[in-house]
C-alpha cells in the first residue's frame, strides 16, 4: 500500500508540474496564438491528406498510397532549406498568413475540381504543390517563437508545447477527414480543410511584431563562420545577397558543427520509420482489417491520445540532462511497434502500438528540437530548422517508397519486420556521438 501511495504521489507531482508548464507556455498571448495557428494548420493538412490516402488506395492500391506519401514529402524536402529562410525577408507572421491564404485557395480549388469529376492525377499534382508551400510553415513558426518568448525556460517549454500541438492537430485532422470522407466525399473534405487553413493564417497574423526585451538566447556550440553572441537582425532589415547565398552560407556553417550533423541523421532515421509505418497502417486498416475510411480516422484518434501522453512527458524531458543518450534509447524503442505489428496484425495490437508509437514520436520531436537549439548558434537556427525539415520530409518520402515495395516483396508482416530490425541498427551507431553531445551541452541543460 505504501508503494502504491508513493507512485500515486509521484504521478500527482508530475501532472502538477506539467500543468504549471502548460500555463507558462500559454500565458504568453502571442505564443498562444502561434501555437493555435500551427494546430489549425495541422488539422487542415491531416484532414485532406488522410482522405486522399484512402481515396488513393481505392483507385490504385498500396503503390498509390506510397505515391501520395512521396508527393506530400519530396517537394517539401527539396524546398525546405530555401523556404525556411523566407522569414528573413518577410515578417514571419505576414509570411505565415500569406501561405495560409494561398493554400486555402488551392484546397478550395481542389474541392471544386472533384465536384467536376477531375482525375486522381490532378489531386496528386496539387498535393505536390501544397507540399512546397507547407515546407515554409514549420521552420518559420519556430523562428517566430524566440522573438515572442520572454525567457529561455519559456522557449524550451514552447518547444514541448509545439510537439503536443502537432500531435493533437495530427489526431483531430485525420478523424475529421475520415469521418467526412465516409459520410460525404473528397470534395467536401477539401472544402472544410480550406476553411480551417484560413483560420490558421488569421491566428498567425495576430502575433505581435516585436521581440520582448527579456527573451534569452539559448547557449550553443559555435560553428566556423558564426558567432553565438551576434544579435538577431530584424526581418525587414536590408541584407546583402539573396536567399540562395544565405542558404549556402548557412548550410556551410552548419556543416562545420559535427553535433548538428549527428542530430540531423537521427531526425532522418525517425522520418524513414514514420513514412514507412504510415503506409503500413493504411494498408493494414483497409486491406487486412477492412475497417474503411472511418476506421482510418479512428486510428488517427488513437494516435492523438498517444501524442498527448508523449507531450505530457515532453514537458519534463526537455529540461533534464543526458538528452542525447535518452534520444538514442528512444530511437531503439521505436522499433517495437512495427515488430509487434508484424507478429500480431490485429486491431487491438494496432491500437496499442499506435498509442506507443505516437507517444514516442512526440517525445522524439520535442527532445530533438531542444538538442538542436543547444548545439546550433542562434543566427543559424533558421537554416538548421529548414535543413532538419528537409531531411525529415525526404526520409518520410523514402519510407513511403520503400514500404509498398516491401509489401510486394515480403508481404505486410515481412515488411514490418524488415523496418523494425533495420532502424535500431542505424540508431545504435549514434550512441557514442550522443554521449559527446551530452558532455558538451551539460552547462546548457
Amino acid at each position: 500500500m505504501a508503494r502504491i501511495a508513493s507512485v500515486r504521489h509521484a504521478l500527482s507531482r508530475g501532472l502538477s508540474r506539467n500543468r504549471d508548464q502548460v500555463r507558462v507556455a500559454f500565458s504568453n498571448r502571442a505564443v498562444r496564438r502561434v501555437q493555435f495557428g500551427l494546430g489549425a494548420n495541422q488539422v487542415s493538412e491531416w484532414a485532406y491528406f488522410t482522405a486522399l490516402e484512402v481515396f488513393a488506395f481505392e483507385v490504385g492500391g498500396a503503390f498509390a498510397v506510397g505515391l501520395v506519401g512521396v508527393l506530400s514529402e519530396l517537394p517539401a524536402a527539396i524546398a525546405a532549406p530555401l523556404t525556411a529562410l523566407l522569414g528573413e525577408r518577410i515578417r514571419h507572421e505576414r509570411l505565415l498568413f500569406g501561405l495560409a491564404v494561398l493554400r486555402s485557395v488551392e484546397l478550395a480549388a481542389a474541392g471544386l475540381a472533384f465536384s467536376r469529376g477531375a482525375p486522381p492525377e490532378l489531386f496528386y499534382a496539387l498535393l505536390g504543390f501544397d507540399s512546397i508551400l507547407s515546407s515554409a510553415v514549420y521552420p518559420n513558426q519556430q523562428g517566430l517563437l524566440p522573438r515572442l518568448t520572454r525567457s529561455r525556460d519559456e522557449l524550451a517549454t514552447s518547444a514541448a508545447v509545439t510537439a503536443l500541438v502537432e500531435s493533437v492537430g495530427g489526431g483531430i485532422g485525420p478523424v475529421l477527414g475520415g469521418v467526412l470522407l465516409a459520410t460525404t466525399n473528397l470534395g467536401v473534405v477539401y472544402g472544410v480543410a480550406a476553411g480551417v487553413m484560413l483560420s490558421s493564417g488569421v491566428l498567425f497574423l495576430g502575433a505581435p511584431r516585436g521581440k520582448p526585451a527579456e527573451a534569452a538566447e539559448p547557449p550553443a556550440q559555435t560553428a566556423p563562420g558564426a558567432h553565438a553572441g551576434e544579435e538577431d537582425e530584424d526581418e525587414e532589415d536590408e541584407e546583402e545577397g539573396g536567399l540562395i547565398s544565405d542558404l549556402v552560407e548557412g548550410l556551410r556553417a552548419i556543416s562545420g558543427v559535427p553535433d548538428a550533423r549527428l542530430l540531423l541523421l537521427l531526425f532522418a532515421v525517425d522520418g524513414l520509420m514514420e513514412g514507412a509505418l504510415d503506409v503500413f497502417v493504411i494498408v493494414l486498416a483497409l486491406k487486412v482489417l477492412g475497417i474503411g475510411a472511418g476506421g482510418v480516422g479512428g486510428l488517427a484518434a488513437v494516435e492523438m491520445v498517444g501524442g498527448l501522453v508523449g507531450g505530457a512527458f515532453a514537458f519534463r524531458a526537455v529540461h533534464v540532462r543526458g538528452l542525447g543518450v535518452r534520444w538514442t534509447l528512444m530511437g531503439l524503442a521505436d522499433a517495437v511497434p512495427p515488430l509487434l505489428l508484424a507478429a500480431f496484425p490485429t486491431l487491438g495490437v494496432v491500437i496499442v502500438m499506435l498509442l506507443a508509437w505516437e507517444a514516442l514520436d512526440t517525445l522524439d520531436e520535442a527532445i530533438g528540437l531542444e538538442l538542436l537549439r543547444r548545439v546550433i548558434p542562434p543566427p543559424l537556427i533558421p537554416s538548421a530548422l529548414g535543413l532538419e525539415d528537409s531531411m525529415v520530409t525526404l526520409s518520410i518520402a523514402i519510407g513511403s517508397i520503400v514500404a509498398p515495395a516491401l509489401v510486394v516483396l515480403l508481404g505486410v508482416r515481412g515488411g514490418l519486420l524488415a523496418i523494425g530490425v533495420t532502424a535500431p541498427i542505424l540508431v545504435l551507431a549514434t550512441l557514442t556521438g550522443m554521449r559527446r553531445i551530452d558532455k558538451r551541452t551539460q552547462l546548457a541543460t
